[in-house]
């Protein structure tokens, strides 16, 4: 995988404790607006990068035909995702 880090608009569900799960996200490219359902979290870690607390989906979906993984990142604070590794 490599870095993307770039920002996405989110659609997500939030639990009773305040846990989000992505669902899915719309991304830029070249002017056009793409979006990409989330069709597995194969995994979800808790990090502190640069002292924010953040957390790390790491999930998979067809994308342009192909299945793929990556992660994106939920920044908690600032309420911020990124689509981080692809």
């Amino acid at each position: 995988m490599k870095i993307f880090a770039r920002p996405v608009k989110m659609i997500a569900v939030f639990d009773e404790t305040g846990a989000p799960t992505p669902l899915r996200f719309m991304i830029e490219e070249d002017g056009v607006w793409q979006v990409v359902k989330v069709d597995q979290v194969i995994s979800t870690e808790s990090v502190r990068p640069a002292g924010m607390d953040a957390l790390v989906f790491k999930c998979q979906s067809v994308i342009q035909e192909a299945l793929r993984q990556y992660e994106i990142i939920y920044r908690i604070k600032p309420h911020q995702w990124e689509l981080y590794k692809i």
